[in-house]
C-alpha cells in the first residue's frame, strides 16, 4: 500500500465520529490517525502532529508548519478546501497562508 492512501477519508465531525466508532484512536493510513480528544473533538494526526481538527460547528486545519507535499496530500484527504504548496509555501484555496496557523475549513 502506498503511503499515500488512507483507510478512511472523513471531511466532517460526524464522519469522523462514524469512523472511530467507540474507538478512541485508531490508525488510518501511514503515520497518520484519528484521535477523539472529546465528545465535541476528533483530530487527525499525521506525524503525531495535529492537523485536522472535527468539531461538531466546523472543521479546522493546519500543515503544523511541514509544508510538504505529504503533509498537503493529507490535508486535501481529511478537510475541504484546496490545499497546494507552492515553492514550498502554503497555499490554501488561491491565498498564501501561514502553514503553522490553523485556518478554518469548512
Amino acid at each position: 500500500m502506498s503511503n499515500l492512501k488512507l483507510k478512511h477519508t472523513p471531511q466532517s465531525f460526524e464522519a469522523a465520529k462514524a469512523v472511530l466508532g467507540d474507538r478512541d484512536s485508531m490508525t488510518i493510513g501511514h503515520n497518520t490517525r484519528l484521535v477523539r480528544n472529546s465528545d465535541t473533538e476528533i483530530v487527525a494526526t499525521y506525524h503525531g502532529n495535529p492537523i485536522v481538527s472535527y468539531h461538531k460547528d466546523g472543521v479546522d486545519a493546519t500543515w503544523a508548519g511541514w509544508a510538504t507535499q505529504t503533509t498537503t496530500n493529507r490535508l486535501n484527504m481529511l478537510a475541504p478546501g484546496a490545499f497546494r504548496i507552492q515553492q514550498r509555501s502554503a497555499n490554501l484555496n488561491g491565498q498564501s497562508v501561514d502553514s503553522y496557523a490553523w485556518h478554518r475549513v469548512g
